[in-house]
């Protein structure tokens, strides 16, 4: 429960700091697959709690099947790493 509400709280600061930007700066917010990537950072940080925001990321990640389960980590792990660290 203290971490839905953890990424509840994020997502409605990012929302709030991505209205009140500079076309310059809005330029710079995620999209895409990266975005989906940090986006399933949280959720799964969420475990059994993630709301359904996260059903979008999630579903990406869970895609991400191999033949293998390592080569299915392999490609979750390559998919996570597409969110910047800074």
């Amino acid at each position: 429960m203290r971490t839905t509400k953890a990424i509840l709280s994020a997502s409605a600061l990012l929302l709030l700091v991505q209205t009140s930007m500079t076309p310059q700066a809005q330029a710079q917010v995620l999209t895409g697959d990266t975005r989906l990537a940090c986006e399933a950072m949280l959720c799964l940080a969420a475990g059994s709690n993630a709301p359904s925001e996260c059903s979008a990321a999630l579903a990406k990640y869970a895609a991400l099947q191999a033949k293998t389960a390592l080569q299915t980590a392999v490609n979750q792990k390559n998919f996570l790493k597409l969110c910047p660290k800074q």
